[in-house]
């Protein structure tokens, strides 16, 4: 399993860890072009306004004990908690549900809000419906589909995945190592 952490921003004590098995993972990059033409020309011309990041992926979350299974149900309800509004300060604005995301070394605690979140149960899926998990009797197994869109800023893209080299500046990979090929180098 990989590490998966979302954590709320806002309120310290909301942060779940999965152990899911990941499938699904897209990631989107949306720029976002705004065409202009001037008088009398058919042609048109692009001014680049906006770049958008998000990612999207499914889990599976599943109990094989009265223990895990009321656990994972714990842990469901507050990732369904960080789509709501975190608070209602005085001035009449809420405060938004910000979350952190790791997800293995690929994103690490990148900045972002749930976009979408949704619970799906597998029709053949077994129900937990023994005395031990009182108020609990729910689906052993849960489907989880998720979407993140990822907060950035100016400085945010220098590093686009958390791992610690990155790319290098000439984008052939290594850590800032420019790659020769051909004879003698």
């Amino acid at each position: 399993f990989i590490p998966l952490v979302i954590a709320s921003l806002t309120n310290s004590e909301n942060s779940v860890m999965f152990r899911g098995t990941i499938t699904g993972l897209t990631e989107t990059f949306s720029p976002s072009w705004d065409s202009q033409r001037f008088i009398g020309s058919p042609f048109s011309y692009y001014i680049y306004q906006s770049v958008e990041r998000n990612v999207t992926f499914n889990f599976r979350v599943w109990s094989q004990n009265p223990e895990e299974h009321i656990a994972a149900w714990d842990k469901l309800g507050v990732l369904a908690k960080m789509v709501y509004p975190q608070g209602y300060p005085a001035n009449g604005a809420v405060t938004p549900p910000l979350v952190s995301l790791t997800l293995g070394d690929l994103y690490k605690t990148k900045e972002s809000f749930i976009e979408s979140l949704s619970y799906t149960i597998d029709d053949n899926s077994p129900w937990e419906i023994g005395t031990d998990v009182s108020g609990y009797k729910a689906p052993k197994v849960i489907d989880v589909a998720i979407t993140f869109k990822f907060l950035q800023s100016k400085g945010s893209t220098s590093n686009m995945y958390g791992f610690s080299g990155g790319v290098s500046e000439n984008g052939k990979g290594g850590v800032g190592k420019s790659t020769q090929t051909g004879k003698n180098g």
